[in-house]
C-alpha cells in the first residue's frame, strides 16, 4: 500500500480500525476489572494495547505483501493459536492466582516449594490450598521460591500476552486481505 492510499484506506475501513483500536483500550482494561489479567506487572493493560497496536501494524504491512489464498491460511493459524492461548492462560490462571484472604489483593503461587514448605505439605505442593496458604500468612515466599514465583509470573504474562497478540495478529490479517482481494 502506497502512502498515498492511507486516506482511502481509513474511508474504507476507518469504523473497523476505530473499533480495533477501542477495544484494544477496553479489553484488557475490561479484563482487569473482571480480575482476568495476570496480578503482575501493574500498568499491564497500558503495556497490552501498545503491545497489540505494534502486532497489528507490523502484520498489516507484512500480510499487504501476501497473496489472498496465504492471508486465509495465517488468519486461521492466528486464530487457532488465539483459541489455544486463551485456553492455556485461562487454565494457568486458575491453578496459579491466589486471593490474600477475603476481597484481598491477588497473588502469584510458585512452581516449586521451599523445604519449610514441602516438610509441611509435602502432599499438596506446589498447588498449596488456599487453607494451607492462609496458615503463611498470604507470604507466597515463605511457601514458594522466588525464582519459582518469577516463573509463574513470566508464564501467566506470556500466554497473557500471546493471546491478546494472535487477536491482534489475526484483525490485521483479515484487513490485510480485505485490501488485498478476497480470492
Amino acid at each position: 500500500m502506497k502512502k498515498t492510499d492511507l486516506k482511502s484506506f481509513l474511508k474504507e475501513y476507518g469504523r473497523l480500525v476505530a473499533w480495533w483500536l477501542g477495544s484494544a483500550v477496553v479489553l484488557p482494561l475490561a479484563a482487569h476489572r473482571a480480575q482476568l489479567d495476570p496480578p503482575w506487572p501493574e500498568g499491564l493493560p497500558m503495556i497490552t494495547g501498545v503491545l497489540q497496536l505494534i502486532v497489528l501494524i507490523t502484520v498489516f504491512r507484512l500480510a499487504l505483501a501476501s497473496r489472498a489464498v496465504l492471508l486465509s491460511r495465517v488468519s486461521a493459524l492466528f486464530n487457532l493459536l488465539l483459541a489455544v492461548t486463551i485456553g492455556a492462560y485461562l487454565f494457568a490462571l486458575s491453578q496459579l492466582v491466589f486471593e490474600a484472604g477475603s476481597g484481598g489483593t491477588r497473588l502469584v503461587r510458585g512452581l516449586t516449594c521451599t523445604g519449610e514448605a514441602l516438610a509441611v505439605f509435602s502432599n499438596d505442593c506446589p498447588l498449596l490450598k488456599i487453607q494451607q496458604i492462609s496458615q503463611a500468612e498470604y507470604n507466597a515466599q515463605a511457601l514458594w521460591t522466588v525464582t519459582s514465583i518469577s516463573w509463574a509470573r513470566a508464564m501467566l504474562l506470556t500466554l497473557w500476552l500471546l493471546s491478546f497478540s494472535a487477536l491482534s495478529a489475526s484483525l490485521a490479517s483479515f484487513l490485510a486481505w480485505q485490501r488485498t482481494g478476497k480470492s
